[in-house]
């Protein structure tokens, strides 16, 4: 209200009545409760500068409420534009839903591919990468139960060391700390 106090100022009003003068500012107080102060701030400063036609005259709630309106514009039609967003008419990148390629069509690629690379002198001739072996493909037995329980031992141990080795350096740096020989943070 003491924006709206100070845009009305400048302009002379007669001897008005302190009780006249109340029922004015409950109307303003009504008609720019619910909008931001920061476009009632802009709305004022526009009715009073020079690109506002009739800045010389005194403005009464709604003009002042129609340019808040004006400034608070962008906000309108950015909750519309997320809106359309969110309803699904803003245009969305749709990635294709294709199976993956079978290894024939993998392999007819890499030979599309390797054919323009050694075309252009790239290329000499790649080699066909080595397909990963699981333990049947080497014909070999799968690991039995203890051997699968005694790398599971090796790793735990291993992160029980990593553990105790993390424990005992923040001793250490709380120690320092403690003490007052660390760097003041």
């Amino acid at each position: 209200m003491a924006r709206v106090m100070a845009l009305l100022a400048p302009y002379f009003t007669a001897n008005i009545p302190e009780a006249v003068r109340r029922i004015e500012a409950g109307d303003w107080l009504v008609a720019l409760s619910d909008r931001p102060q920061w476009a009632i701030e802009k709305a004022c400063r526009w009715w009073k500068g020079d690109e506002n036609p009739d800045h010389r005259r005194k403005p009464i709630e709604g003009d002042i409420a129609d340019r808040v309106r004006f400034e608070m514009g962008i906000l309108a039609f950015g909750a519309m534009k997320v809106r359309e967003y969110d309803a699904g008419y803003a245009k969305r990148i749709a990635e294709p839903e294709e199976a993956p390629p079978t290894p024939e069509q993998m392999e007819q690629r890499r030979a599309f591919a390797n054919g323009i690379m050694s075309r252009f002198g790239y290329l000499k001739a790649m080699p066909k990468p080595p397909r990963p072996q699981s333990s049947a493909d080497r014909n070999e037995p799968p690991p039995s139960p203890e051997e699968i329980a005694e790398t599971m031992a090796v790793v735990n141990a291993n992160a029980a060391a990593r553990q105790a080795e993390s424990d005992r350096r923040a001793s250490v740096a709380a120690e320092i700390r403690a003490k007052g020989w660390g760097v003041a943070q």
